[in-house]
């Protein structure tokens, strides 16, 4: 058995897949990795959860008031490369044994649009590399897009990146991200 435990963000809602529950979940790795080693990437999971863990979540959400996508969990199980990709959007999947809703300090200094497109994913606004041939310009109408954030603290259309994390669309909504101090940033993958 490889269990694990993981905690993190959900980037998606909870939907029902063949019988199960699932949901995306964000990691992020250590800021500082052990000398000599490279510090950690984030990880997008896939969570599997059977009927009575979907119901245990909703009930926990219920009586602290809050919502799914405002929720950080914690979550130990075992991961998997066997589930099919039609159900899991995520990099590995991880069949849950337990989760719990927990708090964490740390998530008052991250900010994150509200509302960003459906079928992307948030993505550390550090993780992200920026070619060189976007370096050299700042596009035109920044001032509008940085304004248009501000205001509904809404991304209408994600960023495009490789499977590197390379930026190839979207410079102007990355850089006006940036200049709000927004620490995410909704990607779909080219």
């Amino acid at each position: 058995m490889h269990k694990i435990k993981i905690e993190g963000l959900p980037q998606t809602d909870i939907r029902k897949e063949k019988g199960l529950y699932v949901f995306e979940l964000l990691t992020t790795g250590s800021e500082k990795a052990p000398e000599g080693l490279p510090s950690s990437d984030e990880i997008t999971y896939s969570v599997l959860l059977n009927e009575a863990q979907y119901n245990e979540i909703e009930k926990q959400i219920e009586e602290q008031k809050s919502s799914f996508m405002d929720s950080y969990f914690e979550i130990e199980g075992e991961p998997s490369f066997a589930v099919s990709t039609k159900i899991c959007k995520g990099e590995i999947a991880i069949i849950t044994f337990t989760i719990s809703r927990i708090q964490e300090k740390s998530l008052l200094s991250e900010k994150k649009p509200a509302h960003y497109p459906e079928g992307s994913i948030l993505r550390s606004i550090k993780t992200i590399v920026i070619p060189e041939e976007f370096l050299s310009k700042r596009p035109r109408a920044i001032n509008e897009a940085i304004q248009q954030i501000k205001d509904t603290n809404t991304v209408d259309k994600p960023v495009t990146v490789d499977s590197n994390n390379t930026l190839k669309d979207g410079y102007k909504r990355y850089l006006a991200l940036k200049e709000l101090h927004y620490t995410h940033v909704p990607v779909v993958f080219e």
